[in-house]
């Protein structure tokens, strides 16, 4: 887990910001597979080649690759960069057409297959085989430093239209994955189009277009005109999400109220709505224990 954590936290850094004057040590922090003579040869490749890109190990998927690059500067500063994240060809291998999906083509990199061999016999605990088919980021309106990415096995469209369950309750259901850390957001979303929804950092409540569905209060920043889904602009910060982060928002007010508030609603629904078959509208719905 030691690892793990270290190199989340070393990616993370090199994300933000990058590595000026950059040592092997540099490169031996996110890509722990190498030994320093490795570490040291990419560093002196340098001298000849303006550019000069590796990989390093995943945090959170199996089959990730996450991509970094050596730049020589005209000074002759050596900066070490973020670059992108690969996944490889076998990462898809719980979905039902990997085998007909194009092979992606990579950067050449000697050490590829004892990347993959380091992050399973260090941390492969807490690895997993990818079975996401949409990516929520859940944001907090103002708050530009929280970060919470949640990757589902459903796609956002059939989670919305469901009748049986609130979509709070589905996404609970199709969940995948959750994170707030950057290389492991990067790695899940790989492939998938992110939506974002907004949320009161009062109550929790939806983002409704500028306005707080649950408490009213104005909010900052709007959801893009993309997202205009009046389900979405509804839809609390998911309760358990909430409880699975480790540095979760504290919000002002309870955010359970806000949670029933959403079930209350779909209950009540349930009575109404045309699209709805006679024996599913005539069922009562038993809230979530949330005490």
């Amino acid at each position: 887990m030691t690892w793990r954590c270290e190199l989340t936290t070393s990616i993370d850094s090199l994300i933000h910001e990058s590595k000026q004057n950059a040592s092997y040590k540099d490169i031996l922090a996110v890509a722990p597979h190498l030994d320093a003579n490795e570490a040291a040869e990419l560093l002196s490749r340098t001298r000849t080649e303006i550019t000069v890109d590796f990989i390093g190990p995943p945090v959170l998927i199996r089959g990730a690759e996450h991509c970094y690059r050596l730049i020589r500067h005209k000074d002759g500063r050596v900066t070490l960069s973020y670059h992108c994240t690969h996944r490889r060809h076998e990462s898809y291998c719980m979905f039902p057409d990997w085998a007909s999906r194009p092979r992606p083509v990579f950067m050449a990199d000697p050490y590829r297959e004892r990347v993959a061999n380091f992050a399973e016999s260090q941390y492969g605990d807490h690895l997993q085989w990818d079975k996401t088919v949409a990516c929520i980021e859940f944001a907090i309106d103002g708050e530009f430093d929280f970060r919470c990415m949640v990757g589902f096995s459903k796609a956002w469209s059939t989670m919305r239209a469901s009748t049986m369950h609130p979509v709070l309750q589905c996404l609970e259901n199709y969940c995948t994955a959750i994170t707030q850390s950057w290389p492991a957001s990067f790695e899940l979303q790989a492939g998938n189009v992110v939506m974002v929804i907004r949320h009161c950092p009062l109550c929790g409540g939806g983002n409704g277009s500028g306005i707080c569905h649950f408490c009213g209060h104005e909010l900052r920043t709007q959801m893009a005109q993309a997202y205009d889904d009046p389900v979405a602009f509804k839809l609390p910060f998911p309760l358990f999400v909430h409880n699975r982060l480790t540095a979760p928002h504290v919000f002002v007010h309870d955010l359970k109220n806000a949670v029933k508030s959403h079930y209350a609603e779909w209950a009540a629904d349930g009575f109404t709505a045309p699209t709805r078959a006679t024996a599913e509208r005539s069922r009562s719905i038993l809230l979530k224990d949330l005490s």
